[in-house]
């Protein structure tokens, strides 16, 4: 992106940036209210469907218990005036049995016959506990249901390399009004030292919640390739196993290796593949395609092969322990 005054983008690049983040703000902002919106109607639709099937359960007991009677059934229940004097059509409820105890059975000790029901005595009827919305909503944590709804926005590559004017700085501020306005959460994926002190300025009343990624030890990059080979019919044996044990814990290596192993490469041809192609861009990136490249480079070859020779001993160098002085 640059700025050309042909095409009326006469203005510089990172205020060019901040007009369109501010409209990906207000689209992410309209899109986090539907979500929200969406899931309170989903819950509140839930809490319906556990509403009816209480509403069906207790009318089941009450029938079982011979409490609940259907008002409708009183059009066949008579003729005339007769079918007006019916049961009613109000539903019967335990506030209604509490209120007013039914009659005592018509038949003393004689068994009624086969078929016919004995009226329900207030003692004969066990209590049935209330339930109160009150309760289940002790049970919904707002904060947390809150925050489901929010999208996840990744700023990928962020300060990777020098950005022109402010775009790093704007970046981060539109990042940060995000979190502070509660509009989505924000994921930063960064291997630069300046991004933190870019993202601490944007938000100095929050911390920062930092996760280092790293390569994966040799167990776990041993585990996974053998996870992702389960049902190819590939077993890993041991030789396999410190074949695979070459590669490191790269991810991007070992998901290539598991694509060439499932179309039917065998395991050390597959490895050997991916270490040359690995060393001819270590030769590119590190001492360039010739002379003429290397020269700009910001480092010399000597300085190159120093590390190259370091790692190759050690595993593991730290940049500050390391003297890169060409010798």
């Amino acid at each position: 992106m640059y700025a050309d005054s042909s095409a009326g983008f006469s203005t510089p690049i990172d205020q060019q940036l901040r007009q369109v983040l501010e409209i990906v703000g207000t689209a992410l902002k309209d899109t986090t209210t539907h979500i929200r919106d969406n899931h309170k109607q989903e819950r509140q639709d839930q809490a319906d469907e556990l509403k009816m099937e209480e509403d069906r359960h207790r009318r089941l007991d009450l029938i079982k218990r011979g409490a609940w009677h259907d008002g409708r059934l009183d059009c066949v229940a008579g003729n005339g005036a007769m079918s007006e004097l019916g049961y009613g059509e109000e539903p019967t409820f335990e506030s209604d049995l509490y209120a007013a105890k039914p009659s005592p059975p018509l038949i003393d000790d004689v068994a009624p016959i086969a078929g016919e029901g004995v009226p329900p005595t207030y003692d004969s009827l066990p209590v049935i506990p209330k339930s109160t919305d009150e309760d289940k909503s002790n049970d919904v944590d707002e904060e947390a249901e809150f925050i489901k709804t929010l999208p996840i926005v990744v700023l990928q590559n962020f300060a990777q390399k020098a950005g022109k004017g402010d775009v790093w700085n704007v970046l981060a501020e539109w990042g940060s009004s995000l979190v502070e306005n509660r509009i989505a959460h924000v994921i930063v994926v960064t291997d630069s030292s300046i991004a933190t002190k870019a993202l601490t300025k944007a938000l100095p009343s929050k911390p920062l919640n930092s996760v280092s990624l790293a390569d994966a030890d040799e167990a776990n990059s041993l585990s996974f390739v053998k996870d992702k080979l389960k049902g190819s019919k590939v077993t890993l044996s041991a030789e396999d196993s410190a074949q695979v044990a070459k590669l490191g814990g790269r991810m991007v290596d070992l998901e290539t290796l598991v694509y060439k192993v499932r179309t039917g490469t065998p395991i050390k041809p597959a490895v050997d593949d991916l270490i040359l192609k690995n060393v001819v861009e270590l030769r590119k990136a590190a001492f360039g395609d010739d002379a003429e490249d290397a020269k700009s480079l910001p480092w010399t070859r000597a300085q190159a092969w120093k590390v190259v020779s370091e790692l190759a001993k050690h595993g593991e160098v730290s940049r500050f322990s390391s003297s890169l002085d060409g010798d």
